[in-house]
């Protein structure tokens, strides 16, 4: 390349083959024949630095290479004489993986249910590679806004985390049409994707700390929005769960589902904050010892029942006496046909606390809140209720301390 000097900055301009490896430091070398421009490094560091222009050619200027495998790797590191090599697709997924990257499409006519659970297959059973083991690989799965189609359950495994934009713009909807018309939208499974009462066999692990956020989980044909079994630690915030109920539809319809199937594993620790169950026969139903469950700031909207609290009793195979220590605060419950509330089990702690209720139980012509005979060690703090009657407590040892009382 010929030198030129124009006010005391020395550059030099010619075809590309002629950059010399090392421009001096601070000199500029221009491409004719590329349109590209690059700057002498300091003597340290050596080399030449690309000034980016609308010529450059932006993957070379990110340093990627591509390995024997093909796969890309981008060059980090301290300096550019230690360079540490990565997969570019590791670098983009330090936070989250985009569900796109999987096959999904999110436009409400594709059917997503097997790229979605392809993701979280990949991401939370499977090693990336040797120096990224299982751990390590669990990134939370990103939905953008779409609707995301499906025609049978997504699978929840052990550690996933499922993300969306927000419950209005990111949609699952759970259709018909798959092999087998599906009846579940989410359901947790372990580690080796056994359901049901083959959860934990064959040593796998248990499903635990799942998180949902910020999507909507809705079905046109279906019974239950999530099925929750044998799991812990199970958190859904920011999300809708809904169905296709309406009044005076009969089919037996579930926003959440929760069931221990036994003894073998516990259900415990489960909590919706911040949550709207909509548009089902019941929002919320259990009949086992389920350990410890939460609704938080969340809308029972629409519905036949909001929250129903059974005992298995003989001859059911597994009878026992119900769940133990739910608590329902700081929620809403409007337009709700039947009980709001309605506790027929006989294992204690079941609290609420804070809650709205509006328009409950007109339809039925029963109570807001209804303790059956069996109940005990419950309690009712704090609710507001804008029709009555509003709880009717026939148990022992409960504690009703609302503004309107009833039956105490």
């Amino acid at each position: 390349m010929s030198i030129v000097t124009v006010a005391r900055i020395q550059h030099r301009r010619g075809v590309k083959t002629d950059l010399p490896a090392n421009l001096n430091e601070g000199e500029l070398g221009w491409c004719l024949d590329t349109r590209e421009l690059f700057i002498g490094n300091s003597l340290a560091e050596g080399g030449n630095t690309q000034v980016l222009t609308t010529s450059s050619d932006l993957s070379s200027a990110i340093r990627y290479t591509f390995l024997s495998d093909t796969s890309v790797a981008s060059q980090t590191g301290a300096s550019m004489s230690q360079p540490i090599i990565r997969p570019l697709q590791l670098q983009l997924d330090d936070q989250w993986v985009n569900v796109k990257a999987y096959g999904a499409v999110g436009n409400g006519i594709a059917d997503d249910t097997i790229s979605i659970n392809r993701a979280i297959v990949d991401l939370y059973t499977k090693e990336l590679s040797t120096n990224e083991n299982t751990a390590q690989s669990r990134k939370a799965i990103w939905f953008p806004s779409g609707v995301y189609r499906i025609s049978s359950a997504i699978q929840l495994y052990p550690f996933v985390k499922l993300v969306g934009e927000n419950c209005a713009s990111t949609q699952i909807l759970l259709t018909n049409g798959g092999v087998v018309d599906a009846t579940v939208a989410m359901q947790t499974v372990d580690s080796l994707g056994q359901q049901g009462a083959n959860i934990g066999n064959n040593d796998a692990v248990p499903p635990q700390n799942i998180t949902v956020s910020n999507l909507s989980v809705t079905f046109q044909n279906g019974d239950t929005v999530v099925l929750i079994q044998r799991a812990t630690d199970v958190l859904f915030e920011n999300c809708v769960l809904g169905g296709n109920w309406t009044t005076g539809s009969s089919p037996q319809t579930y926003g959440i589902l929760s069931e221990t199937l036994g003894s073998a594993l516990p259900t415990k620790n489960i909590q919706f904050s911040n949550c709207v169950i909509t548009n089902v026969v019941t929002g919320y139903y259990t009949t086992d010892e389920v350990v410890n469950t939460s609704f938080d700031g969340c809308s029972f909207y629409n519905m036949f029942k909001g929250v129903l609290l059974e005992n298995r009793i003989a001859p059911d195979p597994n009878p026992n006496n119900g769940p133990i220590y739910t608590r329902v605060a700081n929620s809403r419950f409007q337009d709700v046909s039947d009980y709001g509330i309605q506790v027929m089990s006989s294992n204690p702690g079941i609290t609420s606390m804070g809650n709205w209720f509006s328009n409950v139980g007109l339809v039925s012509v029963v109570d807001v809140v209804y303790w059956d005979t069996v109940t005990t060690l419950c309690t009712s703090m704090g609710n507001v209720y804008d029709s009555g009657p509003a709880v009717n407590d026939q148990g022992a040892a409960n504690l009703i301390v609302d503004v309107q009382q009833q039956n105490i």
